[in-house]
């Protein structure tokens, strides 16, 4: 005769019985980001802030309809067979995450660019979005390198890793008490005063 299951055993016989998530469609995404940055951007952002996210959105749920759409042009003509689900959870999970601690100086669309569609094209090749880009940088409709230390930028000709765009140069990330503009430019993610600063005063743009 069988003895009876141990209680134990039943309860981790049914963890194991848990789906994995299998993360978000390409279908999914868009709505799913749109909710994420919305969420950073009305928890962590000043007005002002919040509309250079936003566009002409004035709360939550019309900033949500706003990025959506944008994000679901952005995305539609990427090749399903090179969409990462996976990447697309990790990404969307990773903006939330920053709408609970509001970094400074953060960037969603940074995050929300990187690893969701694996790029199939190398320098020379020819691109119609960054993501398709190993490089990440597709400039007119070719795949480039990011621009060096020095080398002359602007917000659609991005800088190495490492490096922050400014008045059109490629440079370090600078330390506490070097002259900035805004807060990307910092190590500490904050500019005040024009000068880089560690302070917990500043909102999500870091200044």
């Amino acid at each position: 005769m069988m003895r009876p299951i141990a209680l134990s055993a039943l309860i981790a016989l049914a963890a194991g019985c848990v789906a994995e998530d299998p993360g978000i469609t390409k279908e999914g995404f868009a709505q799913a980001a749109a909710q994420a940055v919305c969420t950073w951007a009305f928890t962590c952002c000043d007005a002002m802030e919040q509309k250079a996210v936003a566009g002409n959105a004035t709360d939550q749920s019309s900033c949500q309809v706003n990025l959506a759409t944008t994000y679901a042009a952005l995305y539609q003509t990427a090749d399903p067979k090179a969409w990462d689900p996976k990447a697309a959870r990790a990404q969307v999970d990773a903006v939330l995450g920053a709408a609970k601690s509001c970094p400074k100086a953060y960037d969603p669309m940074t995050v929300l660019s990187t690893g969701i569609v694996l790029p199939n094209a190398g320098p020379g090749d020819t691109c119609s979005n960054t993501w398709q880009c190993t490089t990440k940088f597709c400039k007119g409709t070719v795949c480039a390198n990011p621009i060096k230390a020095g080398g002359t930028c602007s917000a659609n000709e991005p800088c190495e890793l490492g490096l922050r765009c400014v008045v059109d140069t490629c440079k370090p990330l600078q330390p506490d008490g070097a002259a900035c503009v805004d807060g990307t430019e910092c190590i500490s993610g904050a500019c005040g005063g024009g000068k880089c600063v560690n302070s917990p005063t500043y909102t999500c743009d870091g200044k």
